[in-house]
């Protein structure tokens, strides 16, 4: 047997790649259809894949195992898989904030008129604004991060208690 073979990192870390890449173009193509971030398309596009893929890692790892796996090895997958795919999505977004999308002007310019409306100052609303300009893809990318893994570790012990097999004695 191929050393590693059974290793749960290996099929996490490969289907977090599969997945960060579908991100990826989901990403591209709600940017070039212009798609609103709120949007339930978009929230679909990366929700859907990312239970998918998390459900075919764990059976993929179970087939490895000889079509057997116990709950506890399936989420441990999960989990890796949640961990891997929340920093990968975490840095994709990041890259895609800072260079590509014009998201964090868009939601800037709306909190402008905002507090331009509650009657703030030009000079308050800057000073209110100024977090957002220097850090906002970081606190993007941060959050994004931290909403993908906790949703992955959710969809893990689900996924688990689906695809376990335990061995009939």
């Amino acid at each position: 047997m191929e050393a590693g073979v059974n290793n749960p990192s290996r099929y996490a870390s490969k289907w977090a790649f599969i997945y960060i890449a579908v991100a990826a173009l989901t990403t591209c193509i709600v940017q070039v259809l212009n798609i609103d971030p709120t949007s339930v398309i978009k929230i679909l596009g990366y929700t859907v894949p990312i239970i998918a893929f998390l459900i075919l890692a764990q059976l993929e790892y179970r087939r490895s195992l000889g079509g057997y796996v116990s709950f506890q090895q399936a989420f441990s997958l999960g989990v890796r898989y949640s961990v891997y795919t929340g920093l990968l999505f975490g840095v994709l977004i990041f890259v895609n904030l800072s260079f590509f999308s014009h998201e964090i002007e868009q939601s800037i310019a709306v909190a402008r008129k905002t507090l331009a409306a509650q009657g703030f100052s030009k000079e308050q609303i800057e000073a209110r604004l100024e977090v957002g300009k220097k850090h906002g893809a970081s606190i993007g990318a941060f959050s994004a991060a931290i909403q993908t893994t906790i949703l992955g570790i959710i969809i893990s012990a689900i996924g688990a208690l689906i695809v376990k097999k335990k061995v009939v004695k």
